[in-house]
């Protein structure tokens, strides 16, 4: 057989995460328990009339579950499979995942942690390079020394309560919209009479060097 007909075979048939149907041309192992598959739209040829173009990735439920649990920031996993990272940056495209927006949400996710541990205490549990997690306490809690737990206290509890614009209530405590945000929907959560506010929308634009 010649090497082009041997390229063509399919090698089976894979549904992506979208439902669609996909002939696999090839299969690439992985070290993380599956198997990752190169194909094209099911029926379609890479050449004439039909234009599908080479072999692409298959986005497959395990490929996708991989991505989404590795799409942490600095997160080295999210790299170590058998494919460019080109490649594997436009599979992330497609999850609707994006470096900047994620480190964001992932600061945002362990907030209270970053306020009330130490930063070293912080770094361990979470698995940051201390000054990753000091630059990250900068930009989003500012830059003074806070005892644990302080957004819960007056003066900064009736500052977050106060109805006030949250970018008023972000320069009162000077820190980031984004952190009052979130503190005042915890403290809104968890007070008889108040009404949880939406935490915000969050900016286009996340940290780009944590």
């Amino acid at each position: 057989m010649s090497r082009s007909k041997a390229r063509s075979k399919s090698l089976g048939v894979a549904e992506d995460i979208f439902g669609d149907l996909w002939d696999v041309r090839q299969v690439l192992d992985t070290k993380h328990g599956f198997a990752m598959r190169r194909g094209l739209p099911q029926g379609m040829r890479t050449g004439l009339p039909d234009r599908a173009g080479p072999a692409r990735v298959i986005l497959t439920p395990d490929l996708a579950a991989f991505l989404e649990a590795h799409r942490a920031p600095r997160d080295p996993l999210k790299w170590d499979l058998p494919l460019g990272r080109s490649q594997i940056k436009k599979l992330r495209s497609i999850l609707g995942h994006h470096g900047k927006d994620d480190a964001q949400s992932w600061w945002m996710d362990r907030l209270e942690d970053l306020s009330s541990l130490t930063h070293a205490a912080f770094a361990a549990k979470h698995g940051r390079d201390l000054k990753a997690v000091q630059n990250a306490s900068v930009r989003y809690l500012g830059l003074r020394d806070r005892a644990s737990g302080w957004w819960r206290f007056d003066p900064a509890r009736s500052v977050l309560l106060s109805g006030k614009p949250i970018a008023w209530i972000a320069e009162q405590l000077g820190c980031s919209a984004q952190a009052a945000a979130k503190f005042r929907y915890r403290l809104e959560s968890e007070s008889p009479g108040h009404v949880p506010r939406s935490q915000g929308r969050r900016p286009d634009r996340g940290p780009d060097h944590l």
